[in-house]
């Protein structure tokens, strides 16, 4: 009787050992395919991630383009315009250069002209005087 108490609890033994293991078995199919699916989930998020990068990526670097290709022209904008300044400032110096040599050489030929004449009064007086 012990006997077959013993084959009937060894009996009972394994049948709650194989109903375990494929419980556990069950419950390793299911960790598998959370794991997978997790592992997909986690796969389409990198690439959303990855494409979402690339996206705010390429916008900064038009950004970039566009700002620096602004820059560029205002530099250029502002370089002719000082230039023209630069070539308007040059024209009135040489202009009032001019007007001043000019002017100088109006004064200088009055002077020899006054001189011609005080130099004949003179002349005139000592012959007089003579």
């Amino acid at each position: 009787m012990l006997d077959r108490d013993l084959d009937e609890a060894e009996e009972q033994y394994q049948m709650a050992l194989r109903n375990h293991l494929i419980h556990i078995d069950d419950l390793i199919n299911l960790q598998n395919s959370r794991l997978r699916g997790l592992h997909e989930e986690f796969e389409n998020d990198v690439k959303m991630i990855k494409l979402e990068y690339d996206r705010e990526r390429e916008d900064i670097e038009r950004n970039h383009y566009m700002e620096t290709r602004e820059l560029r022209e205002m530099i250029l904008t502002i370089e002719e315009e000082e230039n023209a300044k630069l070539k308007e400032m040059q024209d009135q110096h040489d202009g009032l250069r001019e007007e001043t040599k000019n002017k100088n050489v109006e004064e200088l030929e009055s002077m020899k002209h006054e001189l011609i004449k005080q130099i004949e009064k003179l002349d005139k007086d000592f012959e007089q005087h003579f």
